[in-house]
């Protein structure tokens, strides 16, 4: 069992330096990239500790080890996840950019070219010489990128179906490029660091409480019967937790390898590219997954389409579920005759005060820069939300990690104490 841990530490190394080249392909990276070092940095930390490990440490230090790398593994992990994420995302962006501007110029067999040969080698690589493969057998805009959407940010579809409504996508697929809000992807990525922090501290803590509860809690008892000295109840509920958890500590440890095994797989996943995860992460979303449809609603008005076609393009295309569901309710609203805002605030699409700064930006013509304003504030107050509860959740977990530790730590130390004051 004891060899696992050097191997484990040898392998997690050269998994992020092998991850990192195949993250920038032949092409290498820039000099001097800040990613590049950071991977190498924290893989070289990985060699090492294996290397302390796997020469002859005694077992404390190595069992210490083996647990401080696996917190230092979970982080290097979920940044390595949450770098790739971001870059891919990049990069689908610039593909719709590409797009946009070959389709306006018609220059599109120039560009499909450019598509194929920028990402050699890299992430998009295979997915975007399909859409261009795809493109080149005279597939429609639109139907090559439903069969290809890999290639494109997952709201490309709808973009294409309404830019198709209004005869151009080339502006459609333009403001599909425009990168996401910052404040809200800030906030995202705080609470991605948030979680891969819990985990580590919960990974670090079950192996440091493990050791104790086994090794040294079980000892007071013993010692305080040799001395025929009582425990202080503290230390006698710490001890009897101990002897109740020690059974359970096989399972925990096994549970804690689950857990590990679940977050390289997920990782695995995402980094492939799987984007089976939207349908999950479209629960936590909340106001922010109707977004994108008010500035596709406002990009449909300003160029005349018919609000009832724009809404059922959506209704086929967006990629939230729950937004579907709602703009279905709207569109069987407008057939039902009822007038469009009336419609998207029967819906739920719009909220009443939402419903009310449109109906007054009707008045004067500029219902289009409402919506995105809306759009815009929800992302604000989803960006906002977050970071409250962000400095909520941080505090949280150091708090309730303190007390724990520090309960540990008094009911050591107080039979102490009591131990010197009884010898003397």
């Amino acid at each position: 069992m004891f060899i696992l841990v050097p191997l484990f530490l040898f392998g997690i190394g050269f998994l992020l330096r092998w991850g990192a080249k195949l993250l920038y392909g032949v092409r290498g990276p820039l000099p001097e990239d800040p990613t590049v070092l950071a991977v190498n940095m924290v893989s070289w930390l990985f060699v090492g500790m294996g290397l302390l490990v796997g020469l002859g440490m005694p077992l404390g230090v190595a069992m210490v080890g083996g647990v401080f790398g696996m917190v230092f593994w979970v982080i290097a992990w979920f940044a390595l996840v949450d770098t790739v994420q971001a870059m891919r995302q990049s990069k689908r962006r610039m593909n719709a950019k590409v797009l946009s501007v070959a389709e306006r110029e018609g220059r599109l067999a120039e560009s499909l070219d450019l598509l194929q040969q920028v990402w050699t080698g890299q992430m998009l690589a295979n997915d975007t010489r399909n859409l261009a493969m795809t493109l080149r057998t005279g597939q429609p805009l639109y139907e090559s990128i439903v069969l290809n959407h890999r290639a494109l940010p997952v709201e490309a579809a709808a973009y294409a179906a309404v830019g198709s409504l209004a005869n151009d996508e080339p502006a459609a697929l333009d403001e599909l490029s425009q990168p996401d809000s910052p404040v809200l992807s800030i906030a995202w990525r705080g609470w991605f660091d948030y979680i891969a922090y819990a985990i580590g501290m919960l990974v670090m803590m079950t192996g440091i409480l493990s050791f104790l509860m086994i090794k040294i809690v079980p000892q007071f008892r013993q010692i305080f019967e040799e001395f025929g000295l009582e425990l202080p109840a503290m230390t006698e509920m710490l001890v009897m937790a101990a002897d109740r958890l020690m059974p359970l500590a096989a399972l925990a440890m096994m549970v804690l390898m689950l857990v590990m095994l679940a977050i390289g797989i997920v990782g695995i996943m995402m980094l492939s590219g799987y984007d089976g995860f939207n349908r999950i992460l479209d629960r936590f979303r909340g106001p922010t997954r109707m977004a994108s449809a008010l500035r596709l609603l406002a990009f449909a008005i300003e160029r005349k389409v018919e609000l009832r076609s724009a809404v059922y393009a959506l209704v086929q295309t967006y990629p939230s579920s729950k937004a579907r569901q709602q703009l279905h309710d709207c569109y069987l609203a407008i057939e039902a005759g009822r007038p469009w805002l009336s419609a998207l605030a029967q819906s739920r699409v719009l909220r009443r005060d939402e419903a009310a700064l449109v109906d007054s930006a009707q008045a004067v013509g500029n219902v289009p820069w409402a919506l995105r304003q809306i759009a815009d504030r929800r992302e604000r107050t989803a960006a906002n939300r977050l970071n409250l509860f962000g400095k909520f959740f941080g505090p949280l977990i150091v708090i309730s990690l303190s007390m724990v530790v520090g309960y540990i730590v008094i009911s050591l130390f107080i039979p102490l104490i009591k131990l010197i004051q009884g010898l003397t």
